[in-house]
């Protein structure tokens, strides 16, 4: 049974996702992959993350996302130097300031779309260590401290159970994110019945 869904969207089009992501068709695999979702009712979360390559411009994104029933959140991310992101840090980077300022233009070219699902920005700081990534080969990781990858290992070579045991996974951290996740949510549904 599947939970939920989480897919890399990050920009409201090719030109921009793909150049993000630098992986050319990349924007038309997620909308594919969005859409088979819509079919079988599984929920997704979007996740965009906010750098200088689509800075000013994700509002919009809004727009395509709206006809989308089966996305239940929409987190925006600050960009985090990790992996290939370590090598382009200049071109991807943006200030504190930056991402707080496109998360606020975000939500205010979106106040409608709230009513169907949550726009959650989420800080660099809260990502380390509460959630771990599954690459396409098996190869387990969390969000390192100094923004290099380390394997924690490769499934289903090894036992879920050892590689899970081996994890930096911060409970508290979590859990701290989750509930401003359900504030978050609670604040806007709350305002959009005013």
């Amino acid at each position: 049974c599947i939970d939920k869904i989480g897919l890399s969207l990050d920009g409201c089009d090719d030109i921009t996702h793909d150049s993000v992501r630098d992986y050319p068709g990349h924007f038309q695999i997620v909308l594919a992959a969005l859409e088979r979702c819509e079919q079988l009712s599984i929920p997704v979360v979007i996740r965009t993350t906010v750098c200088k390559l689509n800075l000013g411009s994700l509002g919009s994104l809004g727009n395509l996302l709206n006809k989308y029933r089966s996305i239940v959140k929409w987190s925006i991310r600050e960009f985090v130097p990790l992996g290939r992101g370590q090598q382009n840090r200049n071109t991807f980077s943006v200030s504190r300031k930056e991402f707080i300022t496109e998360v606020n233009r975000i939500r205010m070219e979106n106040v409608e779309r709230v009513k169907t699902f949550p726009i959650i920005p989420i800080t660099a700081d809260e990502m380390k260590n509460c959630y771990c990534l599954v690459s396409q080969n098996g190869s387990f990781y969390t969000h390192p401290p100094n923004g290099i990858y380390y394997s924690y290992g490769k499934f289903p070579q090894e036992s879920l159970n050892i590689i899970l045991s081996h994890l930096k996974y911060d409970f508290v951290l979590r859990e701290l994110r989750d509930n401003k996740e359900n504030h978050v949510h609670f604040l806007e549904k709350q305002s959009c019945k005013n």
